[in-house]
Order: structure tokens, then sequence, then C-alpha cells
């Protein structure tokens, strides 16, 4: 008797306690669902929420400074999709020449000769104002006064001579340009491809004692010197394809 008294005792223990276990558990399901409504239908408890549970919830993520994260392969909103390139001519000095009809920038320490700046009585000077000395160094006061062409042996080493000339103003709009320059050179002068220089393509024509330069624009036609040393140039390409990159035709 006195054990099944002590196992309906135990019984009758066991019983009782478990309501007491179904309260506590309805109690904190009943919390957890407040919360859960609270954090799916307001904003109370955004600011303790892991993005995880946002994002679970469909709540929108927002950064402390108010902008939307990016998504994946999006970049956030204000960035720019490439980065931004530095003007490197932004300091140069502007040139423009109404005979040659065209205008460019050039680094400051660089010197543009026409004709009008020549000393007077000197032989070697520009054939006229349609041409152009756009050199690294002091051309005017560094060159000999022997004659026409004399300057050429006379770069400084390092430094870059080139020569721009409006060479003709008659060409016909409607004939090829490589056609033309075949007529006016001869044929076989004129190299086979194009070389890049600034925005523009160039066409080479073998000349008596260095190549020269030709590109086109309407019906003007420009040829280009570059008097340099060829290690000289190579070395310094990138600085004249700048130079040439800000080069604009007037009409």
């Amino acid at each position: 008797m006195i054990k099944i008294s002590n196992k309906l005792q135990a019984t009758s223990d066991r019983s009782g306690f478990a309501p007491i276990l179904l309260i506590i558990l309805a109690a904190v399901l009943a919390v957890g669902g407040i919360g859960i409504g609270l954090a799916w239908k307001t904003n109370v408890l955004d600011k303790w929420l892991p993005a995880n549970v946002k994002e679970f919830l469909g709540k929108e993520i927002t950064l402390t400074n108010g902008e939307q994260p990016a998504t994946d392969g999006e970049q956030p909103a204000g960035e720019d999709q490439q980065p931004t390139v530095e003007d490197q001519t932004k300091d140069w000095k502007s040139y423009a020449s109404q005979e040659l009809k065209i205008t460019f920038k050039h680094p400051v320490n660089w010197y543009i000769t026409r004709k009008s700046s020549w000393p007077p009585g000197t032989s070697s000077a520009p054939i006229d104002e349609r041409t152009l000395w756009i050199t690294s160094y002091d051309f005017v006061n560094t060159q000999p006064k022997e004659g026409p062409g004399a300057y050429l042996p006379q770069v400084p080493e390092g430094e870059i001579l080139l020569t721009l000339i409006l060479a003709y103003s008659d060409k016909p709009l409607e004939e090829d340009f490589r056609s033309w320059a075949g007529r006016v050179y001869g044929v076989s002068s004129v190299r086979e491809g194009t070389v890049k220089l600034g925005n523009l393509s160039w066409i080479t024509v073998d000349g008596e004692d260095i190549p020269t330069l030709l590109t086109s624009y309407q019906n003007r036609v420009y040829s280009l010197w570059n008097s340099s040393r060829p290690g000289d140039s190579k070395a310094r390409w990138e600085e004249i394809d700048l130079i040439f990159s800000t080069l604009k035709f007037l009409e």
C-alpha cells in the first residue's frame, strides 16, 4: 500500500506540473509572436534587428547615413561606375592660330614659335605664318644663324622639335586622302597603315631627310615633322601624344 501511494503521489505531482509548463510555453510563444509582429509590421525593433533578419522579414535595409546598400552586381547610389580620371592638361597653356585654323594646349615650359616671333634678319626663319615650331626648349634663342635647315642637327639632347604646317588648303573634299597623298607626294612615298597621334590618324610619307606625317580636315592638309632624335621622341611620346589629343580644328 505504501509503494502504491508513493507512485500515485509522484504521478499527481507530475500531472500538476504539466499545466504550468504549458502556460509558460504559451506565454513564450505569445511574447515571441508579439515580437515578430512588431518586427514585421512596425519599425519599433528595426535598430536592434540583424540585417539577415530584416531581409527575411522583407524589410528595407538602410545604412547609418540613410543610403540604400548595394545589391549584388550594383554599386551604391552616388558612386561613379568608372574612376575619375584627372585631366593632365588642366594647367597647360592654350594656343590658337587663325593662320593654321587650329587650337591646342601644351605644357607651360614648352615653346610655340612663328615667323613673326623669329629675330629679324634670320635666314633660318619659318617659311610663313602657316608654320609652327612646337619645342620643349627655347627654340629661337638656341638656333644657329647659318641658314635654313641648320637647326635640325642642333636640337639639344633629350629635347623635342616638332614642325606643324598647314601644307595645303585646297584638297578636293570628295577625294580620298590616301589617294590625294599618293598623287601629290608619289604613290611609292606613301607608307601603308596609319599612325595614331592624339585623336587623329596620320599617314606617313617618306621625305628626303625625315618622314612626314600627314592628316586632313575638310579640304585642309597638315604636315608634321619630328626633328628630334628617335630615342628622345620615343621617351617623350606620351607627352607628344597628349599635346595632340587637345588639338581642335577651327572652321
